[in-house]
């Protein structure tokens, strides 16, 4: 998968799910959000005030849908029975400010698009388990 920095093209990155690479992704985007509680008192000024709270995370991925690939069957068949697994995303040579991400995910959904004259796509979707691992490269 080839990403793109500022207006230039960037880094091929490798994605992996439960240690099998996985063919023809043609997007990926983690996503990291933290909920906030509201601790406004009586007191305050006309500003609600806010603290943050715990943080979670998911993946979305785009892959070019080969039936006969079964590297990204195994995403949805592990949705079918439920079944967490190890996602790794890698730079396939690491420059500065690149990212490795690296988390435990459940498979929530996935949908699959048939464009009248071109290539079958499917979009998976994961919820991030826990806190991931991102390594900033130097």
């Amino acid at each position: 998968m080839l990403a793109t920095r500022g207006q230039k093209q960037g880094q091929e990155f490798a994605v992996t799910w439960k240690g099998t690479q996985v063919g023809r992704v043609t997007n990926i985007n983690p996503n990291l959000t933290r909920d906030t509680k509201e601790v406004t008192s009586f007191d305050d000024s006309d500003y609600k005030r806010f603290i943050s709270s715990r943080a979670e995370g998911d993946v979305s991925m785009d892959i070019q849908y080969d039936p006969t690939n079964s590297n990204s069957q195994s995403a949805v068949a592990d949705w079918r029975s439920g079944t967490t697994g190890d996602l790794q995303i890698d730079p396939n040579t690491p420059v500065s400010g690149d990212e490795t991400w690296s988390a435990t995910v459940i498979p929530t959904g996935f949908s699959t698009t048939y464009p009248d004259g071109d290539l079958v796509t499917r979009t998976i979707q994961f919820k991030i388990d826990g806190q991931p691992t991102i390594t900033v490269q130097p």
